[in-house]
Order: C-alpha cells, then sequence, then structure tokens
C-alpha cells in the first residue's frame, strides 16, 4: 500500500521554535523554527519514504469556528514577531524540495489535514498524519495513523486504533466528545464547567457519546454531575462542534501534485547557505555528489583530487623551491605547535594551484634546516603570498626569525570583510560558502595539509572578485591588509606592565575586600558565602525582608540590575555591589595580569583580533586591554600600571 504523509505545518513550525534557542544568520534573519522544522521534516521524510506528502498551514486566526464561537482560541497570544517570517523561510524550503504546501482561507490545518486523510483513504492509501496536536487523534481509523510529537521536536508517539484505546479507553471518533465534555485550554473550548478528563471519560465509557449523555440525564450519577451537564448543555454541544476536525474542505486535489519527487537540489542549495544551515549544506552537496549526471557545474569539483607530496629533506625543499619560485604565487597553509605567539611552525604546506601541493613537517633533528631552506620561500617579496591569517602567521614566524614577506591576500581576512557579522571563518565553512564543496579532514596528514593549501588558492580569486564587487579593493588593500602587519608587530612588542606595583594593589584591594566582608556580615547579622546567589538571596529577601525585584529558575535573581535598585533601600546591597566590584578587578586585572607578563620581555601581549566584531572594531583577548575601567579611580590606578616600554617615551591613547 502507496503511504501519504501528511503534516501539520503550523504545528511543527510552532513547536520547533520553542524547542531551540533563538539562532540567526549573518544578515540577522531568525532561523531556529525554520531549522528545528526541516531537520524534523527531513528525518521523518527518510525513516517513512512516502509516495505522496503535502504540509498544511493556518492561513488566518478568522475562521469558521470563530463564527460559531467568538472566543476560540481567543486567549492565544500573538504570534511572536520573531517567528512570523520563519513561515515563509519554511514555505520556500518546502518549494526547493518540491514538497507541495496548502493553506486556505476560513479553515484551519486540521480540516485540510482531515480532507487530505479521507480523500486519501478512499484513494487507498496509508495516511501517516504528523502533527503536534492532539486532536488529529479523531482521525485514526484502520487507513489513518497520528505520529503525534510528545515533547521538543525529537520525541514522538504513535497513536493507531489501539493506541488509542490503551490510552484514553475510547475509539479514535470519541475524542471530539471527550473534548466537547472536559473542553481544551489550548484552544479555549469551553467544554462543561467541573467536568475534567477523569469524569468525561467515565462518561463516555457508559454513554459512548454527547448525544446519548444528554439524550439520558435521568441516568447520569452523581446528581452533581448531571446538574452540570443540565445546566451547560449547549456549551457540550458547541464545545464537541468546535473540536469536530471538518473532513469535506471545498478543495481541489490533485495527488499527482502530492507526489514526492526529487528536489530542485540547485535553489535549496542557495536556501541553505543563505540561512547558513551548514549541516544541511553539507547534506546537499553529498546528495548532489550522488547524482553527478544531474548537477551540472555546481559541485563538478566535489570529490576532486591532487597532486601532493611529502618533503622530507632540506635538499628536496631546495629542489622544489627551484621549481616554485619562478611561478611568482604560492598559496600557504600553516600549523603550530602551542598558540600561534608562543608556539612553533610544525608544518608548512604550499600550493602552486588548486590541484598541486607540497607539505614539509617541521620535526625532528633536521627541522631547524628545513625552516631555513623554507625561509627563502617566506621571505622573498618576489614570490607573492596566498594565506589564512596573515597576522598569526607573521607572530609565528617572527619567533622563528623568519620575516614573512610578499602576502598579497588573505582569505581569513577577505571572507570576514564580505560577512562580518558570521562567526565562523573556518576553512571547512569557507569551503561550503564559496565552491559548494565540503572539506572533510583527511586521516593521511600530508594529503590534509596539502589539499587545505590548494583549497586557500581556489578560494583567494573567489573572494578578491566579490571584494572588488563591492567596492572594497581599496579597504582591504590598502588599509585591512597592511593592518594585519602593523597589528602582529604591537603583538610582538608588547606593553610593558610594572609588576611590582600591581602587586603593591592586590594587596591593598585583598585588604579593603576583607573590610567589606566584615561590614556586609555586620549588616546581615552572620557570616555567609557572600559570592553564593543562593545564600545572598537568603539574606536579603528572607531574613531583611527586602523585595524581591526579579525571579530566576533556581529563586530570586541577585544580578546586577537588582543589587543596584535594592541599594536605594539598604546599605548591604550597596556594599555588596562594591564587594562584587573589588573581586572582579582584582581577579581579573591585578592578578589576572600578572600571570600574563611575559618572562622573556617583562611585557603584557595581548592579541588583537582584526576578524571578531561585526562592526569592524578591533578587539583583545588575553588580556581585554580595552575593557580596564576609566570611570572609576581602581581602573585609573589599574591603567597607571602600563608604561612605556623606554625612558622617555610615553604612551599615547587615540580612537577612531
Amino acid at each position: 500500500m502507496e503511504k501519504f504523509l501528511i503534516v501539520d505545518g503550523s504545528s511543527l513550525i510552532h513547536r520547533a521554535f520553542y524547542a531551540l534557542p533563538l539562532l540567526t544568520n549573518g544578515a540577522g534573519v531568525f532561523t531556529n523554527a525554520a531549522y528545528g522544522f526541516t531537520n524534523m521534516f527531513l528525518k521523518i521524510m527518510g525513516e517513512e519514504k512516502p509516495n505522496y506528502c503535502v504540509v498544511c498551514f493556518d492561513k488566518s486566526r478568522i475562521t469558521f469556528r470563530t463564527e460559531q464561537y467568538h472566543e476560540y482560541k481567543a486567549q492565544r497570544k500573538a504570534t511572536p514577531e520573531e517567528l512570523k517570517p520563519q513561515f515563509d523561510l519554511v514555505k520556500r524550503i518546502l518549494t526547493a524540495m518540491n514538497i507541495d504546501w496548502e493553506e486556505l482561507d476560513g479553515f484551519e490545518a486540521d480540516d485540510l489535514i482531515g480532507t487530505y486523510a479521507c480523500l486519501g483513504e478512499k484513494r487507498g492509501l496509508e495516511n501517516l498524519i504528523l502533527t503536534g496536536d492532539k486532536d488529529a487523534l479523531q482521525l485514526i481509523s484502520p487507513q489513518s495513523t497520528v505520529l503525534l510529537i510528545r515533547k521538543g521536536i525529537s520525541e514522538m508517539d504513535r497513536f493507531d486504533e489501539k493506541a488509542v484505546m490503551e490510552r484514553y479507553g475510547l475509539v479514535p471518533s470519541q475524542i471530539i466528545d471527550l473534548k466537547g465534555l472536559m473542553g481544551d485550554q489550548s484552544d479555549n473550548i469551553p467544554g462543561v464547567p467541573g467536568i475534567g478528563e477523569k469524569t468525561a471519560l467515565k462518561l463516555l465509557a457508559r454513554f459512548k457519546s454527547i448525544e446519548n449523555i444528554l439524550a439520558n440525564l435521568d441516568d447520569v450519577t452523581p446528581p452533581g454531575v448531571q446538574k452540570k451537564l443540565r445546566e451547560h448543555r449547549d456549551l457540550a454541544v458547541l464545545s464537541r462542534q468546535l473540536a469536530t476536525i471538518e473532513c469535506d474542505v471545498p478543495i481541489e486535489v490533485d495527488f499527482d501534485s502530492f507526489q514526492v519527487g526529487k528536489p530542485d537540489y540547485g535553489k535549496l542549495l542557495d536556501i541553505y547557505k543563505e540561512l547558513e544551515f551548514k549541516s544541511l549544506v553539507k547534506n546537499v552537496l553529498e546528495r548532489m555528489a550522488e547524482r553527478p549526471d544531474k548537477i551540472g557545474e555546481t559541485v563538478k569539483n566535489l570529490n576532486k583530487t591532487i597532486d601532493y607530496r611529502r618533503l622530507e629533506s632540506r635538499e628536496e625543499i631546495s629542489d622544489c623551491l627551484t621549481e616554485i619560485i619562478p611561478e611568482g604565487k604560492v598559496a600557504l597553509y600553516v600549523t603550530h605547535r602551542g598558540n600561534y605567539f608562543a608556539g612553533e611552525p610544525a608544518s608548512v604546506s604550499f600550493a602552486v594551484s588548486g590541484e598541486k601541493a607540497w607539505t614539509v613537517f617541521l620535526d625532528g633533528e633536521d627541522e631547524r634546516e628545513k625552516l631555513c631552506a623554507l625561509a627563502e620561500l617566506l621571505e622573498s617579496a618576489n614570490v607573492k603570498k596566498i594565506v589564512y591569517n596573515y597576522k598569526d602567521l607573521n607572530v609565528l614566524f617572527s619567533r622563528a626569525g623568519i620575516r614573512l614577506a610578499g602576502v598579497i591576500s588573505d582569505v581569513l581576512l577577505g571572507a570576514y570583510l564580505l560577512n562580518p557579522s558570521t562567526s565562523d571563518y573556518s576553512l571547512e565553512n569557507l569551503s561550503l560558502e564559496f565552491l559548494n564543496r565540503p572539506l572533510v579532514s583527511e586521516e593521511e596528514e600530508v594529503a590534509d595539509r596539502s589539499r587545505r593549501a590548494a583549497l586557500i588558492w581556489e578560494l583567494a580569486p573567489l573572494i578578491q572578485g566579490r571584494i572588488a564587487d563591492q567596492e572594497m579593493d581599496d579597504l582591504y588593500r590598502q588599509v585591512e591588509l597592511p593592518l594585519e602587519d602593523v597589528l602582529a608587530g604591537m603583538e610582538i612588542t608588547g606593553v610593558k606592565v610594572d609588576s611590582s606595583q600591581l602587586k603593591v594593589m592586590s594587596g591593598e584591594m585583598e585588604g579593603a575586600i576583607e573590610n567589606l566582608s566584615r561590614e556586609i556580615y555586620q549588616l546581615a547579622g552572620e557570616e555567609f558565602n557572600i559570592n553564593s546567589p543562593k545564600q545572598l538571596g537568603v539574606i536579603l529577601f528572607d531574613k531583611l525582608g527586602l523585595p524581591p525585584i526579579k525571579k530566576t529558575k533556581t529563586g530570586y535573581s541577585t544580578n546586577a540590575e537588582v543589587l543596584e535598585r535594592l541599594a536605594e533601600q539598604h546599605e548591604i546591597a550597596a556594599k555588596i555591589v562594591e564587594h562584587r566590584t573589588l573581586v572582579k578587578l582584582k581577579s581579573t586585572y591585578v592578578d589576572g595580569m600578572q600571570s600574563l607578563i611575559n618572562p622573556e620581555t617583562g611585557n603584557i601581549h595581548t592579541s588583537f583580533n582584526q576578524t571578531v566584531t561585526a562592526t569592524g572594531r578591533l578587539s583583545s583577548t588575553e588580556p581585554n586591554l580595552q575593557n580596564i575601567p576609566i570611570r572609576m579611580e581602581l581602573g585609573r590606578l589599574i591603567r597607571k600600571a602600563f608604561g612605556p616600554s623606554r625612558k622617555g617615551n610615553i604612551l599615547l591613547a587615540g580612537d577612531y
């Protein structure tokens, strides 16, 4: 028997939205519901392999049910603004998948589902209804099964007639009678006031339907239930009517349009890339690779091979460079042991095309000799170089006594300029974005590292072309690329810090923290862990009776905003704010910076990040030198610990 998958699109999108944290792409478009829906839909399609499929949506809140009962679903909150645009995203994805989706004014998705289920049965199909709404259980029959999402977007229960009987003691058609008696809070169906699920099930076990119950009210016990039914018989009838799914919606149905076919992989790929669904992009590319006769040029190099070789000695390196240097341009991929500032180069791979590359491993007794041989290439300004992360490579090689020269392109920096809002500029992601090709790490290290050098070669002209199209070529070549060289020099030089002054400050701050702690204990009337939000909450709200301003999942909030508001009412809150500030300054800057002073130079060497912020500004880490407070006295004292490396010089602060 052929299978017909009928999907409650509105229900699934809402489920996905609330099951996943808010996600956005680089353009700020919300995508969590679309991503969750797509993954869930693909999973079910893969497991069930239906012959036909349709996805149904609610068109609007105004339906024939709101005409019957004005309060129907009236209590529901408005659709969140973050969710509204995602319905169109899902419809775009379904269209690219060649999956039919339907909606109709005046009717809910449930009514379309019911109609399609009845038509599917008449056609002799096996129906599978995918939904998060228990109302669909009334549609179950020997030919129709419901797959009910129970939790999040991953746990599901399969309901057939037997399962409904085991769960409720009812046949599927009695579900509407159950709803008519007990109501449905989620849909604002009133039911009979005072009758819950337990009582409703007992009544239906005896009388089978609301119609039969109302026809035999004299036999209903106990008297209190009979009285409720007499008083609210109209509500019972109305509620049953509201809960009944319409299975004869006036809509033309062409089952050929529901037939599951092949997706339009090109369109699907464009949408997934736009929304930054990386795992789904990879999935589409793999599917496209399975059908090379169908895909044209889109992924013609998906499984391309490259000619690579490992150079084992200084002589082999020199012979290879004799061949390469006349070419005038190479792409470099470098790995290192430890971090780039304190570590050493571990391997250097260089490519002269997207198909040919060499790799040198810098290990063993001849490591220095190999590096000296490579210096001829790395230091030559005549050999133009395409790299990944120029600034870090500059710092890394400078520690080995090599001055990297001739860099004309940095694919990491270029990708950042094109899209400063994304957070992933890995080669794996750049390969997907610019080449429609997944970069899969290979176990064999020479092949893997050589492939990455060849990939950098391929990426450079594509990224450079887009930069030129967006008229950012001057920005890239005259500002951003030269700035990498400047930042490398700043990191290598570092900034002088007076460690003795920091030690004195640390002792003074420790004393101030202890004094504050004693004052807080005195105000609280007992000692407690000031850094414990739970213990602090007990002191502030239970013992001292201060008004709780904000609640969390674990109790009352004691965050900075709450404490600052409470400081107007009680001195202890102001003391705690001061205590927290001192502890943070001491641990993060005064003590934290002492551990970051380089013993060789006596300086702190922060990392300047050029490709992190969405605004294009620099950031710094380990430590963050931009975050030292300046408005408070202690912050200004900490800044005084910094000074020029040479006598007679001054530090000049500038902000563009």
